[in-house]
């Protein structure tokens, strides 16, 4: 896990984000691509319009500019290898574009229109069209230790199975590994069953262990945060779940509540 694909975007997550893929580099000996989209750059000013957009682009590009002078102060005293990379276009459709070559991406807990913390559907559009991994950072996160607990949302598809293959380089250093699954599901109901999840992570040297997880009054993703809660989980691995609909992206029911209400890093597969 040594290519990472870094979002950069002046919202509150861009400094949780940045240390958290500074702490991955660290640990992986990885390299960051730091990628900031200029998404008005591709619209032709005319007579009516030309005013405002002009001044669109002017002001995309200062940020631009900032966003860039910031990474460099933020690195200037590290040894991690780092690019800026800028781009037009969409957030969505660069990123997409330079994840195909990248073993991560990692995006921001951020509501696209305020920059606030708050959902957002590009971190799941991104692990389901891309199909390559995404890490997704809350705003209060302080970093990544990899030597600490992580916490598998097993649902037993192919999509739960995808994302812990995936994220068996993060798993490796955990400190330890929990399979959580809903005790009112039986083993025998699941297509992949717990037992072989974590069969397959003993034969990485990864040992785990199997938590039913009892459901409460409130949401799956909810009873899945407060899980992670309770053992300071430092991680999260969960499949994506959703398909195009009209054009538009729709989501599980889970990956949508989770996506919701990010608490800790979030590491998403399709």
């Amino acid at each position: 896990m040594r290519s990472l694909l870094v979002h950069v975007h002046n919202d509150s997550c861009l400094d949780a984000r940045l240390k958290l893929a500074a702490d991955l580099a660290r640990s992986f000996d990885g390299f960051l691509t730091c990628l900031h989209a200029t998404p008005y750059e591709f619209i032709m000013p005319n007579d009516v319009y030309g005013t405002l957009v002009t001044q669109m682009i002017a002001n995309q590009r200062s940020d631009a500019a900032e966003m860039r002078a910031k990474l460099s102060a933020h690195f200037e005293q590290s040894t991690i290898p780092w690019e800026w990379m800028e781009q037009s276009g969409t957030v969505a459709a660069r990123l997409y574009q330079q994840a195909s070559l990248s073993d991560l991406v990692i995006v921001g807990a951020c509501d696209e229109e305020t920059g606030e913390p708050g959902y957002s559907s590009l971190p799941g559009e991104l692990a389901i069209e891309s199909r390559v991994p995404v890490m997704v950072v809350p705003t209060d996160c302080a970093g990544y230790v990899p030597a600490s607990p992580a916490v598998v949302a097993w649902k037993g598809t192919p999509e739960s199975a995808h994302a812990l293959r995936a994220a068996v380089p993060l798993l490796a250093k955990a400190s330890s590994v929990h399979l959580v699954c809903s005790a009112q599901r039986d083993e025998s109901d699941y297509e992949i069953a717990p037992q072989e999840a974590q069969n397959f992570l003993t034969r990485h040297s990864i040992t785990s262990t199997i938590e039913w997880l009892e459901r409460t009054e409130a949401s799956v993703a909810a009873d899945i945060n407060a899980y992670a809660a309770r053992i300071d989980a430092g991680l999260i691995v969960m499949g994506a779940f959703g398909h195009s609909r009209l054009r538009q992206r729709v989501f599980g029911g889970v990956t949508r509540n989770m996506l919701s209400a990010v608490e800790r890093p979030l590491f998403l597969c399709h």
